[in-house]
């Protein structure tokens, strides 16, 4: 097995270990300030996308996650042969790894447990609930987009 994939499978694990103690120690809506307050833990069941997307259609939102995790899976495994950027690689690897955790949750309980709130940011991103396979998943995509910017810069390419 890849490295990349291995480190797919530690961002997923990651999370769902996260996810467990959560269910397990957390009420729906309990909060506990952490980092000086910049960072919230809590419980929130989310049985839709992000930001709630699609949390009225289950059965469309669950297919369109796993089509996402299965392209994302299969660029990875693309990416294995070394012609891509390493940046690459590892953004597919987080966006992989947060996609399995979030799909598998998703597909076996219906919903995804969110628990990371940021207070301290922007007014329109401070009510918003993350977990750690979101924050893998967004910072997988910046960090593709980055590998991708710096390889088309090295190689001419536009």
């Amino acid at each position: 097995m890849s490295g990349w994939f291995i480190a797919a499978a530690a961002a997923a694990g990651a999370d769902l270990a996260a996810k467990h103690y959560i269910d397990r120690e957390f009420t729906e809506d309990e909060k506990r300030e952490t980092a000086g307050g910049k960072v919230v833990i809590t419980k929130y069941e989310n049985k839709g996308g992000a930001l709630g997307l699609l949390g009225d259609r289950p059965d469309l939102l669950k297919a369109v996650s796993a089509a996402g995790l299965g392209a994302a899976a299969a660029h990875l495994k693309d990416a294995q042969d070394g012609r891509r950027p390493w940046l690459v690689r590892l953004g597919l690897a987080l966006i992989t790894g947060g996609g399995i955790s979030n799909v598998g949750e998703r597909i076996a309980r219906g919903k995804v447990t969110d628990y990371l709130v940021f207070p301290k940011t922007p007014k329109f991103m401070n009510k918003i609930v993350f977990n750690l396979g979101d924050l893998a998943i967004f910072s997988g995509i910046f960090i593709t987009l980055l590998g991708e910017l710096f390889s088309k810069k090295r190689t001419g390419r536009s």
